[in-house]
């Protein structure tokens, strides 16, 4: 790439994008940094080479711990060519297309009608057809949700919503979690307040409690219906792309059971061409257009008409028409444009322009929105604030000004987000390794407390402690992230958190913590993956075995017994009752050398084992 850029040297227009792409690959690179300043102010961009000079050095001091070496300097002006924010080699717009503050939803005329009939049938107690938008990040999916959680008020009936994260962290039921926060807050019904707790910080209901799965999305599905007898139900999940087993399958459990009823419409988001890669979104959209009409709506671009109103009075048509044409008619792209001016936008994607707003900044904003881009989901401002040892008045005034920036957003139950999720990507992807692995592990010390508390957590600490490096927090957290998944009877997600550990439990050397964690993981990972008749898994089972002599090794008898116990299961599962009985004993045998409890408990499995393979307890 350095020689392309050499090729190009008297081309600065064209080069621009690879030496962006040089400091995207290595942000280290204290000369990839000096080609960018240097190739900015042959472009007469002072302004933005200044810029991005104090961003660099400021960062490079920070992440190298070390003096420069020298190749990063001030920008200086070619010789001959005086200084202009604006002065380009290509045809311009202008200094600048002005950006003007846009009230509501631009265009979407089609669109806006589809949901004012849906809405109207809602009401009138006719079945509405389910409605999925679809489309690229940026084109307005997320804006129009916004307006039918507007309308949907306006009329009387009741929204009830959340949107889907990318699954970083394990985090059963996520999207129900939130979209169910306020319903359950406002019942006192006792049932629904228990209900509540499943799902909650205070959570601690035992995996055989209620029935199973079935009995948990029943309950929800009551939940729901019960309120429609107040006023019908909107539901609006956004970023389906992204739903985790668990909210998949319980959103075709809730839209299944209430359709003859016509008192719940479901109207989601997704980006197109990224539902094939979750096989839960692919399946779940599959379910709810065999069960009932599902109308697909793609979102086409903006045209020039529709554009212009992103724009101030003063923007000529052939300027708007150059907008339109390099954003391709994406809302988000026109915005960026405008907002960057047309000299910095030649040539160059919508990441590369949201990078150039980030590197802007000062250094206090762009410190919170770096740290808040580490997260997973949607910000708790306590949390973002212990990360960063931040008194609250700064934090809210940082905050706050994001927010008139459109970086920043509020959101549900006090938190804030991003604008859009291509922000958050864009931050987090200009950080070098180094610098993530800081701010995940400042984050991952913040949760820590706040997990202990709220199980619901264990997920994200897991996400972040791993990214950190931080093993054994990282194994410890998957273990209570894969109980909370099992209590839950989200299995998927049971398996993913016990996965997760188990690649962080590879790095530690051995000793007694790593034992029994190692079989705690197993345990999770064997549990969640109940069923009869099970497939053979020689590899597992072989893991579970090693596991096992280990403990015994080491002398934690608890954690053999449990092992042994697992063993039993697992070959009573998979029809050989001989081994089954031979591993329960072992446990019991065992377990005569253990505390009253666990003796006690494994008395209890042992004589359930035998009861069901017909065995013998030996004297």
């Amino acid at each position: 790439m350095a020689l392309v850029v050499e090729r190009l040297d008297d081309n600065p227009e064209r080069a621009l994008p690879y030496v962006r792409a040089m400091v995207a690959a290595d942000p280290l690179s204290e000369s990839a940094h000096a080609r960018l300043v240097n190739l900015l102010a042959a472009l007469g961009r002072r302004k933005d080479a200044e810029d991005h000079y104090q961003y660099a050095r400021s960062m490079l001091r920070r992440e190298l711990a070390a003096p420069l070496l020298g190749e990063l300097s001030p920008p200086a002006p070619r010789r001959g060519q005086p200084w202009s924010s604006t002065q380009t080699g290509s045809p311009a717009l202008g200094p600048r297309l002005p950006l003007a503050k846009v009230a509501g939803l631009v265009g979407r005329f089609d669109e806006r009608q589809m949901v004012t009939a849906s809405i109207g049938a809602l009401l009138q107690g006719k079945p509405p057809a389910a409605m999925l938008f679809l489309g690229e990040p940026g084109i307005g999916k997320s804006r129009l949700l916004q307006m039918v959680a507007e309308e949907t008020k306006r009329k009387g009936a009741k929204v009830i919503g959340a949107r889907c994260f990318e699954a970083e962290a394990v985090r059963p039921y996520g999207s129900w979690t939130d979209a169910l926060g306020s319903l359950i807050a406002d019942v006192v019904d006792p049932a629904s307040q228990r209900l509540g707790s499943r799902f909650g910080a205070d959570g601690d209901l035992s995996a055989d409690d209620g029935g199973g799965r079935t009995r948990l999305l029943a309950a929800v599905t009551d939940l729901i219906r019960a309120e429609t007898v107040r006023c019908p139900i909107v539901l609006i999940f956004d970023d389906l792309q992204w739903i985790d087993e668990g909210s998949s399958s319980l959103l075709h459990y809730v839209l299944r059971a209430t359709r003859s009823e016509g008192r719940v419409l479901f109207i989601g988001a997704a980006r197109a061409d990224e539902i094939e890669d979750n096989p839960w979104c692919k399946r779940t959209l599959s379910a709810i257009a065999h069960d009932d009409a599902l109308q697909r709506v793609q979102l086409s671009p903006l045209g020039a008409k529709e554009a212009a109103e992103f724009f101030a009075a003063d923007a000529g048509e052939d300027e708007v028409a150059t907008a339109v044409r390099q954003s391709g008619g994406n809302p988000l792209f026109l915005v960026e444009l405008a907002r960057a001016g047309r000299p910095q936008a030649v040539g160059r994607d919508i990441e590369a322009i949201i990078a150039d707003r980030i590197a802007r900044l000062d250094a206090p904003e762009r410190d919170l929105i770096v740290f808040a881009s580490a997260t997973t989901r949607d910000i708790k401002p306590e949390l973002l604030g212990i990360a960063m040892d931040l008194p609250e008045p700064q934090l809210i005034e940082r905050i706050n000004r994001l927010e008139r920036r459109g970086l920043l957003r509020p959101a549900a139950d006090g938190r804030f987000d991003f604008a859009h999720d291509l922000i958050r990507q864009t931050t987090y992807r200009g950080l070098s390794q180094p610098h993530r692995r800081l701010i995940h592990r400042q984050i991952a010390r913040a949760l820590g407390s706040a997990a202990q508390r709220d199980q619901t957590l264990a997920g994200e600490l897991a996400y972040h402690a791993g990214a950190a490096s931080d093993h054994m927090l990282a194994v410890e957290a998957s273990i209570a992230a894969g109980e909370h998944c099992l209590r839950l009877f989200a299995k998927a997600a049971a398996i993913d958190a016990a996965n997760h550990g188990l690649g962080h439990l590879a790095q530690l050397g051995s000793s007694a913590d790593r034992a029994h964690s190692h079989i705690s993981l197993l345990r999770v990972k064997v549990f969640a993956g109940q069923r009869p008749g099970l497939r053979p898994q020689p590899e597992l089972f072989a893991e579970i075995r090693r596991a096992v002599e280990t403990a015994e090794l080491m002398g934690l008898r608890d954690d053999a017994v449990l092992g042994w116990h697992m063993i039993s299961w697992w070959t009573q599962h998979s029809n050989d009752t001989l081994a089954a009985q031979e591993a329960i004993l072992r446990a019991e045998e065992i377990s005569r050398r253990t505390d009253e409890l666990m003796r006690c408990r494994q008395l209890a499995n042992t004589g359930r084992c035998l009861l069901e393979v017909e065995g013998d307890v030996r004297h």
